[in-house]
């Protein structure tokens, strides 16, 4: 049995099972698992496309075994580049002119940016997670004395 509302269960049920609470893996974590993985395929990946794939799997290793996969699919020497390519990222370039025609209030640029990464077949659902990342992070590093951390 599986649930994510432990709290409902009766205590007869509780006290006849085992329980497994499972919490997010940090990113360094998934990346060290990721360049063990590499190496034991036969292949290579870069540190920093490690840490990507990491932060894209949100914690979920198998959601990262599965895209470092999919990435050997395109080359067996894995990098920012090819990450980007096989997750359908749009790319700081793009998020920085994005980001910078909503302040600006241009929405007739926003809306082209958009559409330009539409029509080159970005996941647009990625697009909104990316920007939204961008734009936190953005606030961290004006907000904060050592964002990095």
């Amino acid at each position: 049995m599986a649930t994510t509302e432990v709290h409902k269960l009766p205590a007869t049920i509780l006290s006849r099972c085992q329980r497994f609470d499972f919490h997010r893996i940090p990113p360094n974590e998934i990346a060290d698992r990721l360049t063990f993985v590499s190496e034991n395929e036969g292949a290579a990946i870069d540190r920093e496309a490690a840490l990507l794939i990491a932060r894209l799997a949100d914690g979920a290793l198998r959601d990262a075994l599965s895209l470092l996969d999919q990435c050997f699919g395109l080359s067996k020497n894995v990098t920012v580049e090819t990450v980007m390519k096989t997750a359908g990222l749009a790319g700081t370039e793009y998020l920085s002119a994005l980001a910078d025609s909503v302040m600006r209030h241009d929405a007739s640029k926003a809306l082209g940016i958009v559409d330009e990464l539409y029509n080159s077949s970005k996941d647009m659902a990625r697009l909104s997670e990316e920007f939204s990342s961008y734009l936190r992070n953005l606030m961290l590093i004006k907000t904060m004395k050592n964002a990095r951390e």
